[in-house]
């Protein structure tokens, strides 16, 4: 008996510290989706073999294989030269410089399939389902390990000469600042990122600081995390209360930064660490006002992701419909 042709699509979401993977219908309807949490700093090999079985684990679940998927799209936390599909670097992972990702999946999976940065691929979410649908010029900023943005320009994702616009997380705020992942000083970054507020911590309590956040990991610093920090802060720790706020004031500078140069309608904030203390948001967007030009700041709604979580994976299947389209003529 001849199969029904391909009609699901795949959207995979690669994070510094989680594999986010959704299966849609064609035209976009999210079906299941699941979550696995990796804490090793995986280099190409490995992540690749766990977005592979994160695959067809999902698609177990509704008793399909490959043969049922029509395309799929992933989200990668770092630099991506979108027309050549090849991860460029990222300072999340190790040992990730120049994989061509987008042919070694495709190769292994024998599907159709699109590689973008992560936040470019919220960013369509929120364009296209969340609360940037309408907005013409709009960004999405994701705080959570890193930082990174996604920028909507005139209705598409605006990704540059090589396609890796929007890397917000590396601009420099401070040339005396922490050290970043990246090997600069003073990235935005290392100074409000889920890795950066934790090493800011390692050093500090590593010096002999008295904060809770000894106590929370037992005096081991290398298990600080930002979910640790959030929850020295939630019982009332006041180093950790300050390393916060600290976060939120610096990621207020780097939003009034974009609204500077490209005058957005429009800065939604997404990730993990955008919820990291209730009113985190609200000072952030206080900070941004303040450097915002008074003529500016009716002209920008800074608002937090609806989409959540999803963002990514939406954003990863969305791709696969939109180049369908545009290769059609659509």
């Amino acid at each position: 008996m001849k199969r029904q042709c391909s009609s699901m699509i795949i959207g995979v979401d690669m994070g510094g510290t989680h594999i986010r993977t959704g299966l849609f219908t064609s035209e976009g309807m999210l079906q299941n989706k699941s979550i696995k949490i990796h804490y090793g700093n995986l280099p190409p090999q490995k992540m690749v073999d766990l977005v592979i079985l994160e695959v067809n684990s999902i698609l177990k679940k509704k008793g399909l294989d490959l043969f049922d998927i029509r395309g799929m799209g992933v989200g990668f936390p770092g630099h991506v030269d979108f027309k050549r599909g090849i991860a460029l670097t990222t300072s999340n992972l190790s040992q990730w410089d120049d994989i061509p990702l987008r042919d070694i999946l495709k190769d292994r999976l024998k599907i159709p399939l699109c590689l973008d940065n992560d936040a470019n691929l919220a960013a369509l979410a929120e364009h296209l389902f969340g609360a940037g649908k309408g907005a013409e010029n709009m960004i999405y900023l994701t705080v959570s390990s890193g930082i990174g943005a996604g920028v909507i320009i005139n209705g598409k994702i605006y990704r540059g000469n090589r396609g890796t616009a929007g890397e917000i997380g590396h601009t420099t705020l401070d040339i005396n600042g922490p050290v970043c992942t990246c090997g600069k000083r003073g990235c935005l970054m290392a100074m409000a990122s889920g890795i950066g507020i934790a090493n800011i911590a390692k050093g500090v309590v590593g010096e002999g600081k008295k904060t809770l956040i000894k106590d929370l990991v037992r005096n081991d610093i290398n298990k600080i995390t930002a979910k640790v920090i959030a929850e020295a802060a939630f019982r009332g720790d006041e180093f950790a209360e300050n390393l916060i706020e600290q976060a939120a004031k610096y990621l207020g500078i780097g939003l009034a930064n974009l609204v500077e140069i490209l005058d957005p309608e429009m800065i939604i904030v997404g990730g993990g660490l955008s919820k990291i203390r209730e009113k985190f948001l609200e000072l952030v967007k206080e900070v941004a006002i303040q450097r915002i030009p008074k003529q500016l700041r009716d002209s920008v709604n800074i608002v937090s992701s609806p989409l959540g979580s999803d963002a990514g994976i939406i954003g990863a299947a969305s791709l696969v419909i939109t180049e369908r389209n545009q290769n059609r003529g659509d």
